[in-house]
């Protein structure tokens, strides 16, 4: 039991860090811009060797 509480609040902290630090907004909207470009890129990617 102890040691799933301090797994607990070690992440709950991490993400109280993560959510004040101003950057990490910022970075996240990068990340997930990133991914859905790389999803879109896969997608045509599929779609073009389809073709072939």
């Amino acid at each position: 039991m102890r040691n799933g509480e301090k797994k607990r609040k070690r992440t709950i902290h991490r993400s109280q860090r993560m959510r004040h630090n101003g950057h990490s907004d910022a970075n996240e909207r990068l990340i997930v811009y990133l991914t859905m470009a790389c999803v879109y890129w896969m997608d045509d990617l599929i779609a073009s060797s389809k073709e072939c």
